[in-house]
């Protein structure tokens, strides 16, 4: 109940912060935004291919993912192909831990806090940040921060930000949602024109029926 509590509490926050801040953003980022935030809080479970990319400085890192979602915040990610295939990870919210196995001769498992090096991207990214609910909390974040503007490029509702000041290297976030479900399909950070990050979320299937057990290492 506690978990349930908390992951209600964080819809509620991207909520506010999507509709309560009138300053800075336009109001299509807004609506378009808010109909993702209600069709991601239908989706008790999903099951897609993630593929991940990480740029800092000069070091590069692909992965594509294994990725399943139990609500309100289990994570399991399997590396399929790119650095470290056949790593596998699992987060779990009530504990706030991620278990991380990997095989070499043998297969070895450890647990880790959230924000540890060893089971953050290059560029920091945790693994609870790669969530459909993260990914609108984290763009939300940027609202007010942001110049905002919306165009339609196939079937997607492409969200343009541009920051009014630098987060780090990042100056520029680009949010690809689908135009015929509303979901988070891709988000891109910029940096000086460059790639920094992107995740796209591909082969999805939602409310599969996942239990703990299919997620659990």
């Amino acid at each position: 109940m506690k978990i349930k509590r908390a992951w209600v509490a964080r819809l509620s926050v991207i909520f506010v912060m999507l509709f309560c801040y009138n300053i800075g953003y336009s109001e299509d980022c807004s609506s378009i935004l808010k109909q993702s935030y209600n069709e991601v809080k239908k989706i008790k479970d999903y099951k897609a291919l993630v593929e991940t990319y990480n740029r800092k400085g000069n070091v590069e890192d692909y992965r594509v993912y294994d990725y399943r979602y139990l609500s309100p915040g289990y994570i399991r990610m399997k590396v399929v192909e790119g650095s470290k295939k056949g790593s596998e990870v699992f987060y779990d919210p009530s504990k706030n831990v991620v278990k991380g196995c990997r095989k070499i001769v043998v297969r070895i498992c450890k647990e880790f806090n959230p924000e540890d090096s060893e089971v953050r991207s290059i560029r920091g990214v945790r693994i609870y940040e790669t969530s459909m609910a993260n990914i609108l909390e984290g763009v939300g974040k940027y609202l007010s921060k942001s110049s905002c503007s919306v165009k339609e490029e196939g079937t997607f509702y492409v969200l343009n930000l541009s920051l009014k000041e630098r987060d780090g290297d990042v100056d520029r976030i680009l949010l690809r949602i689908g135009r015929n479900n509303y979901l988070p399909q891709a988000l891109e950070k910029y940096g000086n024109g460059v790639l920094l990050y992107k995740l796209t979320i591909g082969n999805f299937k939602k409310n599969v029926n996942l239990k703990f057990e299919d997620m659990v290492l």
